[in-house]
């Protein structure tokens, strides 16, 4: 997870394509509630009423450096000035979660890790409680119990060294279930209006109206010319002219001629005229048949 702060604190060449692509762009993480609450958050209250002698506690519980640096002192108004790290609260709830478990496991038996499961209490990140799914080893925590964030990364300013920086703006949050919108969301254009999906329209070389019309008329007017041939060959075939030519030689040329034909047909249609992808197969394979067959009886 990738906090916004963090977001905000890199730059990015101008017109670069990180930077085209994360202008308007939306970052969706789980965080600490008091970020969204602000003050009034109880976990962010008990954090400013701390004084400065639990910081120096903590320190005398820790042995010196190695190094023998002196540790960190903070100022007297340390809580009061300062905001707890990142994902703090959720340390927090860690903590509580593994000793709340653990005093229920000494007080009514059974291990420290089932009881971590089913001990639900409030704490400083939302509702704590575990989606229970049957798999002790996928025990995860409830997603509808942790309070999730959508940002929308808008560009804030141009440096002197051409590199843009981004503001990450609070725009909606998901909190028991359901979205809960702040500000309205500004997409890449500067707008708040949605814009629609950029579809690549590819050419899927589909038969002209022209070239189909062109194509059925010849085979139309091919097997027809043939057919009328082959029946008037039939109808003379005793007449002199016509039976010194062979007339089932040529009966042969008919039936050849005809199979080129209606191999026409079989390559004049394509998805766009209707045809299912099947019967663009069995056409395809039709075809090399009927005119290769059709032309060697020729």
């Amino acid at each position: 997870v990738l906090p916004p702060e963090i977001l905000m604190a890199r730059n990015y060449l101008k017109d670069s394509p990180v930077a085209k692509l994360l202008s308007g762009a939306a970052m969706f993480t789980n965080y600490d509630r008091f970020v969204y609450t602000g003050e009034s958050d109880k976990f962010l209250k008990a954090w400013r009423n701390q004084s400065n002698n639990l910081a120096e506690h903590v320190y005398s519980l820790h042995p010196p450096r190695a190094d023998g640096s002196e540790p960190y002192t903070p100022s007297s108004n340390y809580f009061q000035e300062e905001t707890p790290a990142f994902f703090s609260s959720f340390v927090y709830d860690s903590v509580m979660t593994a000793a709340l478990s653990a005093c229920a496991a000494q007080t009514n038996g059974g291990s420290h890790r089932e009881w971590m499961t089913q001990t639900p209490f409030q704490g400083a990140s939302g509702n704590i409680r575990f989606s229970l799914d049957g798999d002790d080893t996928t025990n995860d925590r409830d997603p509808n119990s942790i309070l999730f964030g959508m940002y929308n990364l808008r560009p804030s300013f141009v440096d002197s060294s051409g590199y843009q920086r981004f503001q990450a703006v609070l725009t909606a949050t998901y909190s028991d279930g359901a979205w809960n919108a702040t500000v309205d969301h500004v997409f890449y254009d500067g707008t708040t209006d949605e814009p629609l999906p950029k579809i690549t329209t590819v050419s899927s070389n589909y038969i002209s109206r022209s070239v189909f019309a062109l194509g059925i008329f010849l085979a139309c007017f091919s097997t027809t010319f043939i057919l009328v041939s082959a029946i008037w060959l039939y109808c003379k075939r005793n007449e002199r002219i016509v039976s010194v030519n062979q007339p089932v030689f040529l009966e042969l040329i008919c039936f050849g001629s005809l199979m080129m034909a209606l191999s026409l047909f079989c390559i004049s249609f394509d998805e766009e005229k209707g045809w299912s992808q099947k019967q663009l197969d069995i056409g395809c394979a039709f075809f090399p048949w009927l005119f290769c067959v059709g032309y060697l009886i020729v």
